[in-house]
Protein backbone atom coordinates (compact mmCIF):
# COMPACT_ATOMS: atom_id res chain seq x y z
CA UNK A 1 0.00 0.00 0.00
CA UNK A 2 1.10 3.55 -0.70
CA UNK A 3 0.29 6.33 1.77
CA UNK A 4 -0.48 9.68 0.11
CA UNK A 5 -0.82 13.02 1.85
CA UNK A 6 -1.21 16.71 1.10
CA UNK A 7 0.23 19.62 3.05
CA UNK A 8 0.24 23.39 2.71
CA UNK A 9 3.64 24.11 4.23
CA UNK A 10 3.56 27.91 3.84
CA UNK A 11 7.28 27.78 2.92
CA UNK A 12 9.36 24.66 3.14
CA UNK A 13 12.42 26.90 2.90
CA UNK A 14 12.80 27.41 6.65
CA UNK A 15 11.27 24.18 7.96
CA UNK A 16 12.47 21.39 5.72
CA UNK A 17 13.73 19.05 8.50
CA UNK A 18 10.46 19.35 10.46
CA UNK A 19 8.26 18.75 7.41
CA UNK A 20 10.25 15.72 6.25
CA UNK A 21 10.41 14.32 9.79
CA UNK A 22 6.61 14.64 10.06
CA UNK A 23 6.11 12.84 6.74
CA UNK A 24 8.41 10.04 7.91
CA UNK A 25 6.60 9.79 11.27
CA UNK A 26 3.18 9.38 9.62
CA UNK A 27 4.54 6.90 7.07
CA UNK A 28 3.85 9.07 4.03
CA UNK A 29 5.20 7.77 0.70
CA UNK A 30 3.96 10.62 -1.52
CA UNK A 31 3.01 14.12 -0.43
CA UNK A 32 1.47 16.89 -2.52
CA UNK A 33 2.89 20.16 -1.18
CA UNK A 34 1.48 23.66 -1.63
CA UNK A 35 3.11 27.05 -1.01
CA UNK A 36 6.65 25.67 -1.11
CA UNK A 37 8.23 29.08 -1.77
CA UNK A 38 10.90 27.19 -3.72
CA UNK A 39 12.14 29.39 -6.55
CA UNK A 40 13.68 28.40 -9.87
CA UNK A 41 17.35 27.79 -9.21
CA UNK A 42 16.96 26.79 -5.54
CA UNK A 43 19.19 23.78 -6.15
CA UNK A 44 20.51 23.79 -2.56
CA UNK A 45 16.97 23.30 -1.18
CA UNK A 46 16.24 20.53 -3.70
CA UNK A 47 19.53 18.85 -2.74
CA UNK A 48 18.72 19.15 0.98
CA UNK A 49 15.39 17.39 0.41
CA UNK A 50 17.09 14.65 -1.60
CA UNK A 51 19.82 14.26 1.03
CA UNK A 52 17.05 13.60 3.59
CA UNK A 53 15.83 10.62 1.52
CA UNK A 54 13.08 12.18 -0.60
CA UNK A 55 12.67 12.81 -4.31
CA UNK A 56 10.94 15.97 -5.48
CA UNK A 57 9.21 17.39 -8.52
CA UNK A 58 8.96 21.15 -7.94
CA UNK A 59 6.93 23.72 -9.86
CA UNK A 60 7.76 27.27 -8.74
CA UNK A 61 5.21 29.97 -9.46
CA UNK A 62 6.74 32.05 -12.27
CA UNK A 63 7.27 35.75 -11.61
CA UNK A 64 5.79 35.67 -8.11
CA UNK A 65 7.46 35.52 -4.73
CA UNK A 66 6.12 32.63 -2.70
CA UNK A 67 3.58 30.08 -3.82
CA UNK A 68 4.90 27.08 -5.74
CA UNK A 69 3.83 23.46 -5.54
CA UNK A 70 5.71 20.18 -5.41
CA UNK A 71 5.37 16.45 -5.09
CA UNK A 72 7.66 14.74 -2.58
CA UNK A 73 8.06 10.99 -2.80
CA UNK A 74 10.17 8.25 -1.30
CA UNK A 75 12.74 6.48 -3.49
CA UNK A 76 11.28 3.29 -4.92
CA UNK A 77 7.84 4.86 -5.27
CA UNK A 78 6.95 4.95 -8.96
CA UNK A 79 6.03 8.61 -9.64
CA UNK A 80 6.29 10.23 -13.07
CA UNK A 81 5.45 13.80 -14.04
CA UNK A 82 2.66 14.32 -16.56
CA UNK A 83 3.34 16.17 -19.79
CA UNK A 84 -0.03 17.96 -19.79
CA UNK A 85 0.14 21.75 -20.32
CA UNK A 86 -0.95 23.15 -16.96
CA UNK A 87 -0.35 26.91 -17.12
CA UNK A 88 -3.15 29.06 -15.69
CA UNK A 89 -3.24 32.58 -14.28
CA UNK A 90 -5.37 31.97 -11.20
CA UNK A 91 -4.07 28.62 -9.96
CA UNK A 92 -1.25 26.12 -10.18
CA UNK A 93 -1.65 22.45 -10.94
CA UNK A 94 0.86 19.63 -11.13
CA UNK A 95 -0.11 16.23 -12.44
CA UNK A 96 1.83 13.06 -11.68
CA UNK A 97 1.21 9.42 -12.43
CA UNK A 98 1.79 6.84 -9.70
CA UNK A 99 2.50 3.21 -10.55
CA UNK A 100 3.68 1.36 -13.63
CA UNK A 101 2.30 -0.79 -16.41
CA UNK A 102 -1.49 -1.09 -16.25
CA UNK A 103 -1.61 -0.06 -12.57
CA UNK A 104 -1.52 3.73 -12.98
CA UNK A 105 -3.20 6.31 -10.77
CA UNK A 106 -3.14 10.05 -11.57
CA UNK A 107 -2.64 12.56 -8.75
CA UNK A 108 -3.43 16.26 -9.07
CA UNK A 109 -1.85 18.92 -6.86
CA UNK A 110 -3.98 22.09 -7.21
CA UNK A 111 -3.30 25.39 -5.45
CA UNK A 112 -5.43 28.52 -5.79
CA UNK A 113 -3.97 31.38 -3.75
CA UNK A 114 -6.46 33.51 -1.84
CA UNK A 115 -7.39 36.85 -3.36
CA UNK A 116 -4.80 39.47 -2.41
CA UNK A 117 -2.96 42.51 -3.77
CA UNK A 118 -0.55 40.20 -5.62
CA UNK A 119 -3.08 37.50 -6.59
CA UNK A 120 -6.06 39.44 -7.91
CA UNK A 121 -8.00 36.47 -9.24
CA UNK A 122 -11.55 36.11 -8.01
CA UNK A 123 -13.34 32.85 -7.37
CA UNK A 124 -15.19 33.35 -10.68
CA UNK A 125 -11.88 33.57 -12.60
CA UNK A 126 -10.60 30.46 -10.84
CA UNK A 127 -13.78 28.51 -11.56
CA UNK A 128 -13.70 29.50 -15.24
CA UNK A 129 -10.07 28.44 -15.59
CA UNK A 130 -10.59 25.27 -13.55
CA UNK A 131 -13.52 24.29 -15.76
CA UNK A 132 -11.28 24.81 -18.79
CA UNK A 133 -8.61 22.63 -17.16
CA UNK A 134 -11.10 19.85 -16.44
CA UNK A 135 -12.23 19.95 -20.06
CA UNK A 136 -8.73 19.24 -21.36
Amino acid sequence: AITIGTLNVRSIMNKTPGVLSHLDEVGCDICLIQETFIRSGDSAKIQEIQDEGWNIYSSPRPNLKGDGIAVLFKPGTMVSPSTVNTSYKSFQVMEVIVGKGDDLVPLYNVYWPPYSAKAKFTEAVFLDEFEEYLGE
